[in-house]
C-alpha cells in the first residue's frame, strides 16, 4: 500500500498522470483512487479527474465521485461516468429480475406438481379399502377357534 502510494505520488509529481491512474487502479485500493481524484481536483485538472473515474472505475463509489464533482463544480466531467454507472446498475437489475422471474416460475411449477400429487393421493384415500382375502382374514383373527382351525367346507363351517 505504501509502495503504491509512493509510486503514484512520484508519477503525479512528474506529471505522468496516466501512470498514476494505472498505479491506483492496479493497487485495488479505494482510498488510493479517491486520493488521486482529490489531487486532480486540487490541481484543477478536470480532464484527468474524468479519466481517473474510468481508469479506476471499479474502485470509486459513485456517490463519492458525484459529491467531489458537485463540491468542485465539475459535474459536467462526472456525468459520463455517472451515466455509465447507471447503465451498469440497470443491466444488473434487469438480470436479477429475469433470474427472479425464472425462479418464481420454477417454484410455481414445483408447487403445481406437488399439488397434482396431493390431489391424486387424496383420490386414493377416498377409495374404499380393499377387503382382505379369506387367508389374510384368518391370519388376522388368529386362525384358531377352540383349538381347531376354522374353514369353509361345502358352505358350512367346520369345528
Amino acid at each position: 500500500a505504501v509502495q503504491g502510494r509512493q509510486s503514484m505520488q512520484l508519477s503525479v509529481d512528474d506529471k505522468l498522470y496516466k501512470d498514476a491512474m494505472e498505479t491506483a487502479a492496479q493497487s485495488g485500493e479505494r482510498e488510493l483512487a479517491e486520493e488521486l481524484l482529490k489531487t486532480f481536483i486540487a490541481d484543477g485538472n478536470k480532464e484527468c479527474f474524468a479519466a481517473c473515474l474510468y481508469t479506476c472505475y471499479d474502485l470509486i463509489k459513485p456517490d463519492v465521485a458525484l459529491e467531489l464533482a458537485w463540491m468542485n463544480k465539475m459535474t459536467d466531467h462526472v456525468m459520463p461516468y455517472m451515466i455509465q454507472v447507471m447503465r451498469d446498475q440497470s443491466s444488473k437489475l434487469d438480470t436479477l429480475m429475469a433470474e427472479r422471474q425464472e425462479r418464481i416460475k420454477s417454484e410455481e411449477k414445483t408447487e403445481d406438481d406437488s399439488a397434482k400429487n396431493q390431489q391424486s393421493n387424496m383420490y386414493a384415500q377416498m377409495l374404499p379399502p380393499a377387503l382382505p382375502s379369506p387367508m389374510q382374514y384368518q391370519q388376522q383373527q388368529g386362525g384358531m377357534y377352540n383349538g381347531q382351525q376354522q374353514g369353509m367346507y361345502n358352505g358350512q363351517y367346520q369345528q
